[in-house]
């Protein structure tokens, strides 16, 4: 990540020149008043020029092995930690396909998300994917892989970088649905209020993005300017 400032002195959040280290997706929400006091000294730096300057100020990190996976959960064991850190008591339900028919049965909603392939226990003939996870009802619902593509994303708690929308109603830019995924040209517009009393946006991509899972961020960016994001919504545009 690099920060810089725009023609109106504010500040902005730039992609790293490092694509494969880039952390904007992860950083879109964050304010004006809290990039002015953000440095990214590495944002200038790719991985194996960093490894070059620690080796040469003889620090023992530079040539430390990556670090994969999520780094609080070292084990890898999300259901785990889940059950240890946030008490969570897995409970059994349905697992359906695409008609409601029911194939199977899962070891707690939390468990999956949408996209997930392996780890199902299930052999239906040809591939399937979670496509939907819904915690009210328990239930999990499996697709083929082509039904997890879409053209429409609903986005709640809609932020960006410099206050505000570059426009009120709507802009284009490239979207992103998730950490080192393709930047997808879009139109993004302004809906409508949810429930909660936030404005709802609808993001429509020029061609299909997969597996935009509910809760995962939406990410917006001008070229190397990240201009903010959202949350994407369980229910999709119409």
């Amino acid at each position: 990540m690099r920060r810089g400032r725009d023609r109106a002195l504010r500040a902005t959040l730039l992609r790293a020149r490092d694509e494969d280290k880039d952390q904007t997706y992860f950083l879109y929400g964050l304010r004006q008043d809290q990039l002015a006091h953000a440095r990214f000294p590495l944002g200038e730096l790719t991985k194996p020029e960093v490894r070059e300057v620690a080796r040469d100020l003889g620090l023992a990190t530079a040539d430390k092995p990556e670090s994969q996976g999520i780094c609080f959960i070292p084990d890898g064991d999300v259901r785990g930690a889940l059950r240890s850190r946030g008490g969570w008591a897995p409970q059994p339900g349905p697992i359906v396909d695409a008609e409601g028919e029911r194939v199977g049965e899962h070891a707690g909603a939390a468990g999956y998300t949408v996209g997930q392939r392996q780890g199902l226990g299930l052999a239906l003939g040809e591939p399937r994917y979670v496509s939907r996870v819904d915690p009210r009802s328990n239930v999990i619902t499996l697709a083929r892989r082509e039904d997890l593509e879409t053209t429409s994303v609903v986005l709640e708690d809609v932020r960006f970088v410099a206050g505000g929308p570059p426009a009120d109603a709507a802009f284009r830019a490239e979207v992103r649905v998730r950490h080192r995924g393709a930047l997808v040209p879009a139109s993004i517009r302004r809906e409508s209020r949810s429930r909660a009393g936030s404005d709802r946006w609808i993001v429509e991509t020029d061609t299909p993005v997969w597996a935009a899972a509910p809760g995962q961020a939406a990410v917006f960016y001008d070229g190397e300017r990240c201009l903010g994001g959202g949350r994407i919504a369980l229910d999709r545009a119409a």
